[in-house]
């Protein structure tokens, strides 16, 4: 069961994460760059932190659900 469980919470955090990508494609992408991918999550990512872009490809993949989520207060 736990295998289940496991499997929904992966699949619940890949939808969040690739509605908030779309959302933010939605915002930013033009007809000359439509943000594919990993574009998108450091496009998002930058827009959020300033952070340097090789900064951002090291995170993995829950630091990028916890800051395109917004749930962290980056101001501070």
């Amino acid at each position: 069961m736990a295998d289940v469980a496991t499997a929904r919470t992966h699949a619940y955090l890949i939808l969040m994460l690739e509605l908030i990508l779309q959302h933010h494609r939605n915002k930013y992408a033009t007809p000359f760059e439509n943000l594919p991918g990993a574009t998108a999550l450091h496009h998002n990512i930058f827009l959020k932190t300033k952070w340097y872009p090789k900064t951002i490809k090291e995170l993995d993949y829950e630091d990028c659900l916890l800051v395109c989520s917004g749930i962290l207060n980056l101001a501070t």
